[in-house]
């Protein structure tokens, strides 16, 4: 562990561990899955919500970015994560603020009530992994959004 490196949960924002706190922040974890696939189910890497831009890597392979504070997100890594050995999970967060980072700012995201101070009527502007995240086997034929009209 890095010396700037600080033990944090998840989910939770980042600003129950580190009050004040706006930035790029860098989420790690090692995990050793104990799972019970079939041959042909996929295995998905899950996150219930990441505020605001989760960069995601399992084992040094990028395997995509998400925007978006409340919405859930998931990655296949079938062949990435190794069965009952040690993984890395690395997930880069951005929560923007009032200067730009990555070229994101509290302005140019959408971000509902968000303000970069406080004031009434303004949410405060946390961010990190705020949802659930899990490691789960689904069948590699499953539907993932449904549009229903009558």
């Amino acid at each position: 562990m890095s010396e700037n490196a600080v033990l944090t949960f998840v989910p939770s924002i980042i600003q129950e561990t580190l009050p004040g706190y706006h930035d790029a922040v860098f989420y790690w974890c090692r995990f050793s899955p104990i799972l019970t696939c079939k041959d042909t189910d996929r295995l998905v890497l899950y996150f219930g919500a990441a505020d605001y831009k989760a960069d995601v890597y399992v084992n040094g392979v990028f395997l995509g970015s998400h925007e978006g504070g409340e919405t859930p997100f998931s990655f296949d890594v079938t062949g990435i994560v190794k069965q009952e050995e040690e993984n890395l999970l690395a997930v880069r967060i951005v929560n923007p603020i009032v200067e730009d980072i990555d070229e994101l700012n509290i302005v140019n995201v959408p971000n509902r009530n968000k303000a970069p101070v406080n004031m009434a009527g303004a949410s405060t502007n946390h961010g990190g992994l705020w949802g659930e995240v899990s490691l789960r086997c689904i069948s590699a034929v499953f539907l993932e959004d449904v549009y229903y009209t009558r």
